[in-house]
């Protein structure tokens, strides 16, 4: 590639990173690009109690307002090291705050009813919501 030339395709106006899968996520300054993509991109899901599968707001049916739930690293995240928490915020009255690895009493969705958990998606651990 003795002849290859530089062009500009376009330019970054923001960095946006989302925890969970499905819901909103966090604006970000600087973040740390690997082959799978942006570091903490995704390392969370909610997993339906009730059937077992991943929640998605392609669905909205049954998850409407999952995309009004922010969800932000309680730290970066930082490469070969475990995942940090995430503090996921209803944006729905009342407003409320569950971190990922509190070990609070079980909950559920407030607008579904439907029982749900939280889960690294690369390990498939569950961790109680």
């Amino acid at each position: 590639m003795a002849n290859a030339t530089k062009s500009e395709l376009g330019s970054v106006v923001s960095l946006w990173r989302y925890p969970v899968k499905s819901m909103m996520g966090e604006e970000l300054n600087a973040v740390e690009v690997t082959n799978h993509g942006l570091l903490g991109d995704r390392a969370y899901a909610l997993r339906d109690s009730s059937n077992g599968k991943v929640v998605s707001a392609k669905n909205p049916r049954k998850w409407a307002n999952l995309l009004n739930f922010r969800a932000a690293f309680a730290e970066p995240p930082r490469a070969q090291e475990e995942i940090p928490p995430v503090r996921i915020t209803f944006e729905l009255p009342p407003r409320h705050e569950q971190d990922t690895h509190d070990n609070g009493d079980r909950g559920q969705d407030p607008e579904q009813d439907v029982p749900a958990a939280i889960f690294a998606a690369d390990r498939l651990r569950a961790i109680d919501w």
